[in-house]
């Protein structure tokens, strides 16, 4: 006997009668079910079920569905949005059709006359079928959108590119392409223009990816309109310019971009860096130190004078743990001063500086001014020459606790470039608390776990980790820089002394199954091993 949707719910205990009675009111889904679902009664995965049952259709889990772009360009992409419906395989004239609501008879029809196809619907969670809409068809629509409105030319004039760019379909462009980035975890936005087209790419977990390739004509308007955003010269195409941008996204969230253009030979490059406070604000607890290094990093920092160095290539996460630490010891009772070139992200209770070099605003400059301010703890965003570092060591010999950063190959060799910059044996020892070198690796995805899947776009992968190196002193090693030890006897002596390696920490976190070996020896090297 059939059975109606509400009965099948009140039959299982997956809602009561009143809980039915407010869905119906909220007038929300196109059925009970999925109105239950969104008012928060029944899970998505609930949801599939109960569809399942009542309709006797399939469901796909799309994050196992290995999703082809020859199909997905069969549908339009309003017919895709409007109707949450997701082609994922033809054979001859039937397209297997993947929705939220497959009793949907409008949609079956519209499909199948857009298509010519016989629709053959599949139930998928509506949260999955966002994701992919997001990823595969937004930011496609709004190109064409901007290609058939706007018929944008290479070559325009200045004052007339300027009333063009707040035109709706070049917004809608650039706000989707942003939105996409962040929603994907992008770090980094790269335009660029090449001979005959233009291509973005987002840099995620640290590996950039090809998102689209609009016609080379968009490139003007959508340079144009970011430079608009960032309050930058939109004549000026000769010299590269920087400036930031506050963007709001669709859930009211705001995250900053600091925008950087590159004159080329094809054109401007733009690449945005995308600076989102939630990946800044980590507990130090979070940062992925071993039980080990982590105690040894705490004591460093919570000394009460002393120079502690994050140490590490461009990107590898040293802000990231210097901001952390900062907040772990941030207190009323200290006074927190950073000098940074430039301020990325704005800390609660610390007073921060920004470096202007052009009017003489350097990082020594900065912090001499600082150490008139009565502080107890400095941040250096980076030392890059000899005066910066030895007024950040004569800060820490007297009285405050200075952290900082330094391009160095590992937290050893970090000892022997004080060295080389000038600094005295015997105050790289008297000053230095420790140093902490790191990498980051690319996180094994934990819903696949390496195999693939939509979360994380079939790379196996999804964020990234830190491994570290933490180097503390010890009567032995103090003697050895004294003595001019080399760089690599350091590190093996280093090493006897109980120092766990950037590799070593890295194998430690492929055995507890958090990335890989080949991802640690790719980022890490061998030459550390």
């Amino acid at each position: 006997m059939f059975r109606s949707l509400e009965e099948l719910l009140l039959e299982t205990g997956m809602a009561t009668q009143e809980q039915i009675n407010e869905a119906r009111k909220s007038g929300k889904g196109s059925n009970i079910a999925e109105a239950l679902t969104e008012i928060g009664v029944l899970t998505q995965q609930q949801y599939i079920e109960i569809m399942e049952f009542h309709l006797g259709v399939p469901h796909v889990t799309l994050d196992n569905y290995q999703l082809k772009p020859e199909v997905l360009k069969i549908l339009d992409p309003e017919l895709v949005k409007r109707y949450k419906a997701v082609p994922l395989d033809k054979s001859g004239d039937r397209l297997t059709v993947a929705m939220a609501d497959p009793k949907n008879v409008v949609a079956i029809d519209d499909i199948a006359m857009a298509t010519g196809c016989q629709v053959i619907p599949v139930i998928a969670a509506k949260s999955d079928l966002d994701r992919v809409i997001r990823q595969h068809y937004t930011l496609k629509e709004s190109v064409e959108r901007v290609v058939q409105e706007t018929e944008p030319e290479e070559d325009i004039d200045p004052e007339e590119l300027a009333l063009m760019v707040d035109d709706a379909p070049i917004v809608r462009l650039v706000d989707n392409m942003i939105e996409q980035a962040v929603n994907e975890g992008a770090s980094d936005i790269h335009i660029e223009p090449r001979e005959s087209e233009l291509v973005v790419r987002f840099r995620i977990d640290g590996i950039l990816h090809e998102r689209m390739s609009p016609p080379k004509s968009t490139h003007p308007l959508v340079v144009s309109r970011l430079k608009i955003m960032a309050n930058l010269d939109i004549a000026e195409r000769r010299i590269p310019q920087d400036g930031r941008i506050k963007f709001r996204l669709n859930d009211n969230a705001t995250v900053d971009l600091r925008m950087n253009t590159l004159p080329t030979i094809y054109g401007e490059k733009v690449v945005l860096r995308i600076l989102n406070p939630e990946s800044i604000m980590l507990k130090l607890s979070d940062l992925g130190f071993s039980s080990h290094n982590y105690e040894k990093f705490k004591d460093i920092i919570t000394r009460s004078y002393g120079i502690v160095l994050v140490t590490g290539p461009t990107g590898s996460g040293k802000t990231t743990t210097l901001y952390s630490a900062l907040n772990y010891i941030n207190s009323p009772h200290y006074n927190i001063s950073t000098v940074e070139d430039p301020v990325e992200y704005r800390l609660e209770g610390i007073n921060q500086v920004n470096v202007h070099s052009k009017i003489g605003m350097t990082f020594n400059v900065g912090l001499r001014a600082l150490l008139r301010q009565d502080p107890d703890v400095i941040m250096i965003g980076e030392i890059r020459d000899t005066e910066t570092l030895e007024t950040a060591v004569r800060a820490a010999l007297t009285g405050h606790l200075v952290l900082s950063t330094i391009h160095t190959n590992d937290a050893p060799s970090t000892l022997t470039r004080m060295i080389e910059m000038g600094l005295p044996p015997f105050l790289v020892v008297a000053a230095t608390n420790g140093i902490v070198a790191q990498r980051l690796v690319r996180r094994l995805c934990r819903n696949c776990q390496g195999e693939g899947c939509s979360t994380c776009n079939r790379t196996g992968f999804k964020g990234r980790l830190a491994v570290h190196e933490v180097l503390t002193f010890t009567d032995t090693l103090r003697q050895a820089v004294l003595e001019g030890m080399s760089a690599s006897r350091l590190r093996k002596l280093a090493r006897e002394e109980g120092m766990v390696t950037m590799y070593e920490d890295g194998m430690e976190k492929v055995k507890m199954g958090l990335t890989t070996r080949e991802e640690v020896v790719r980022v890490v090297g061998l030459d550390y091993v």
